[in-house]
């Protein structure tokens, strides 16, 4: 008993004078780890990142050697391998290779050795004590190399993992585009064959001699409108084909949207009168912004005319307004309709052929369930709402999708300003 009580009185002092050395002991292990090699990484950290959970884990570490053989050795020992834990956590984050934390650990192991061997020669410890005082320095250093590269090996696997979800997330969203690329492309083959298919036609019944001349002026009319759509689908399939390819650039410009606008609409007021509809222009006189005139005419031509084309009856509105947001930063272009008969409605064709081309999960169920609405597609109109997408991520424009019984909305939120004029 007399024995284990000093030896348990050597084992406090030894934790005190451990205490009392840490300074001298974290120099020390700094350097015997800025010597290694094979340790690169620490020699780029600053002394208190380097330096992290130890010095407490020291602290631990002599609370321990002072409550042998008592129960706070326990205790001691569960600091220990929590601050071993946040300690590997820190080298995680710090980015060092996993054989790094271990090696660290041992150079620690040894700096704290010496100190042990020179602490029990100037005192002249019991060899005893000092068995148990390397029992408890192993157990030390074990406990926290086993911590520090669990904690480190939990963090690694979840960012692992977190990798593996978005290379799955980039993947099906790589796989959807692909699906709705081609879904474009055989629409507009469908579509380019349909025309095809009048051409053909008319022509035979045009080399038919025998043909009546009502017959033959009824296959001239519909052979010049087959040949005017194979040329605007293939048009269409051009310009998809080189924003696809990123082959157009954007040419920034000062510009008047008001006026580009209003002679949009004034090109499409005959096809809208045409269809018994009522287009409207309203928005300010003038709109002076930056921009890509020409690109800006291809967006808002390719949405007036699929919502004309599609719409049923009412009307059609194109308006334009800057948007007041504190600071003249964007404007915005609205095409909206007005009919009121249910899955007739212009803008709502937009609508849905731009959310589809967006991969809307909303629309996706809706379908699945059966509940998707029922239209006729019109030509080419998934090649220009593809056309529509593309020149407005061009344009650093956000698209704005709305549709509720009996109206529907598509809006286009361009920048006033750009910076690479």
């Amino acid at each position: 008993m007399e024995n284990e009580t000093k030896i348990a009185a050597q084992l406090r002092s030894l934790g005190e004078y451990v205490v009392a050395e840490r300074h001298a002991l974290m120099r020390a292990w700094r350097q015997s780890v800025r010597n290694d090699p094979e340790l690169k990484t620490a020699r780029n950290l600053s002394r208190s990142r380097f330096d992290d959970h130890i010095p407490a884990l020291l602290q631990a570490f002599a609370q321990q050697l002072a409550a042998w053989p008592g129960e706070g050795i326990a205790a001691a020992a569960h600091e220990q391998e929590k601050r071993g834990a946040k300690h590997g956590a820190h080298r995680w984050q710090e980015g060092y290779a996993l054989p790094e934390v271990a090696r660290e650990w041992l150079h620690l192991q040894l700096v704290l050795f010496d100190l042990f061997e020179q602490h029990a020669e100037n005192e002249r410890l019991e060899a005893r004590t000092m068995v148990v005082a390397r029992r408890i320095l192993t157990l030390l250093c074990g406990n926290g190399v086993s911590r520090s590269v669990t904690e480190y090996t939990r963090l690694m696997q979840a960012e692992a993992a977190d990798r593996v979800r978005d290379l799955e997330t980039a993947l099906a969203a790589l796989n959807d585009l692909q699906r709705q690329r081609a879904d474009v492309w055989r629409e507009a083959a469908h579509d380019l064959r349909n025309s095809v298919g009048v051409v053909t036609n008319a022509t035979g019944l045009l080399r038919r001699d025998d043909a009546p001349e009502p017959v033959r002026a009824k296959s001239l009319a519909a052979l010049q409108t087959g040949v005017g759509s194979l040329k605007a689908m293939l048009n269409d399939l051009l310009d998809l084909a080189r924003l696809e390819a990123g082959i157009e650039q954007r040419e920034i410009a000062p510009l008047d949207a008001a006026a580009v606008l209003r002679d949009v609409c004034a090109q499409m007021q005959s096809f809208a009168t045409a269809r018994n509809l009522c287009l409207r222009a309203d928005g300010p006189a003038q709109l002076p912004v930056q921009g890509d005139e020409e690109k800006l005419r291809r967006i808002a031509h390719n949405l007036v005319a699929s919502a004309v084309r599609s719409t049923a009856q009412g009307e059609v509105s194109v308006r334009w307004a800057p948007v007041e947001d504190g600071e003249l930063r964007h404007w915005v272009l609205s095409i909206e309709d007005s009919s009121a008969q249910p899955g007739g409605s212009g803008a709502a064709a937009v609508v849905d052929e731009l959310t589809r081309i967006e991969g809307d999960a909303e629309r996706k169920a809706d379908a699945g369930r059966g509940g998707s609405r029922s239209r006729q597609h019109a030509h080419g109109e998934g090649v220009a709402s593809s056309i529509v997408k593309h020149l407005s991520e061009l344009l650093d424009a956000t698209l704005e999708l709305s549709s509720s019984a009996g109206t529907s909305r598509v809006r286009v939120i361009f920048p006033c300003r750009y910076d690479d004029r």
